[in-house]
């Protein structure tokens, strides 16, 4: 109709002004293959808003065209507090690794931005991941606050933006210079266990600005843009407005958060009370040091820590009372820690780092089912809606 064809060229007139002089039989045709191509293209890729306006990306965007793998990535647009993950293209994301992952991004309460990163030869995942935040950061100026952790194996307990970043700031008031909080663990890793010297060193350097911490760091941290690129900078050894790879390789980002705070030590803030971030490796039983343990350094399942008076010992589980570390309880579709004499824990994110994945996805075949059945495994498979 007359009133069709006015219609639909204004509509076009509003993208370029040669649309509007043409044939409306013509435009019909044009927006039709649009159509199909856009729906073909859904077939790879999706974005979805969930209830609180959260974008998040559902696609495998490493597989996509170049360009398109560009605009896939930066789902997040202009937002001021983004959650950032960062996961190897190479791998293929099972039904296992998507579940993790999906929950992960449900019970966020800020904008997740999934980015898949193919590794350059030489060079680790791990290293691949700090490259990727830092440039995401450098091109993203309207970003405020970032939270970055793993992908796969990271349990959310549901909670606000208002909680999370009260939080932030309530731990990093204790330093003004610091902008950036960072996950602990009770054992020392590097990409491998830590030397009895390394643990020395850092005991000693951490101890006047941080009192009463007697663990280590994990990968899993938040902070301000600023305090983000300076520290991931350093742990490049690039300067701030530099993008892509060092020119030396560094293989692990756990040493280089380590190095990064041994070298500024009031730049960060360990989360000691679990208030923001828990690992559920918890290894707080001191084990002999044995030929056996050593060579359970690398699995995970024997660790070096540090005891009360800071002097380098090797840790594990207490096999006959799983509960030392902790045991944990569910309401309202939280899960938090109980530890004995001290007030319960519920932190916004648990990483199940280390051994402590294989644990709780109940794998009756490994030793330390036996240690965790009964206390935290069954209630990190519930919904974020049971109450049981």
């Amino acid at each position: 109709s007359s009133f069709g064809s006015k219609s639909m060229r204004y509509v076009l007139s509003m993208f370029h002004p040669i649309a509007a002089k043409m044939a409306p039989q013509f435009v019909v045709t044009s927006l039709l293959c649009l159509a199909l191509s856009e729906a073909a293209k859904s077939q790879t890729e999706s974005v979805e808003i969930n209830e609180s306006g959260v974008h998040l990306l559902q696609s495998h965007a490493g597989r996509l065209p170049a360009e398109r793998r560009q605009r896939a990535r930066h789902v997040c647009g202009n937002a001021a507090n983004v959650w950032l993950l960062v996961i190897d293209e190479s791998q293929d994301i099972d039904d296992e690794k998507k579940a993790w992952m999906e929950r992960l991004k449900d019970h966020s309460p800020i904008c997740v931005e999934v980015m898949q990163r193919a590794n350059k030869q030489n060079r680790s995942f791990w290293e691949t991941k700090t490259v990727a935040v830092h440039d995401y950061l450098l091109n993203h100026d309207k970003v405020e606050l970032a939270v970055v952790t793993d992908s796969y194996d990271v349990f959310v307990n549901p909670t606000s933006w208002d909680e999370m970043r009260d939080r932030f700031q309530q731990l990093v008031a204790r330093t003004p210079s610091a902008g950036i909080v960072i996950a602990t663990e009770q054992s020392c890793w590097t990409g491998k266990p830590c030397s009895e010297d390394f643990v020395h060193s850092f005991r000693d350097r951490l101890r006047p600005f941080h009192p009463g911490f007697n663990g280590f760091i994990n990968s899993q941290w938040m902070g301000t843009r600023e305090a983000a690129l300076v520290m991931l900078s350093g742990m490049l050894d690039m300067s701030p407005t530099s993008k892509g790879y060092p020119v030396e390789p560094h293989p692990d980002d756990q040493k280089m958060l380590l190095d990064y705070l041994v070298a500024h030590p009031d730049k960060v803030i360990p989360d000691k009370d679990e208030l923001i971030f828990a690992s559920m490796a918890r290894l707080r039983t001191p084990v002999a040091n044995t030929t056996t343990n050593r060579e359970l350094l690398m699995t995970g399942v024997v660790g070096m820590c540090s005891s009360s008076n800071g002097e380098p010992e090797m840790c594990g589980f207490n096999w006959k009372d799983p509960r030392e570390w902790g045991d944990c309880k569910a309401s309202n579709g939280s899960v938090s820690v109980i530890k004995d004499g001290m007030p319960d824990v519920t932190p916004i994110i648990f990483h199940f780092n280390g051994h402590a994945k294989t644990v709780m996805q109940k794998y009756p075949v490994d030793p330390l089912w036996e240690a965790f059945a009964g206390v935290c495994a069954r209630l990190f498979s519930i919904s974020a809606d049971d109450e049981s």
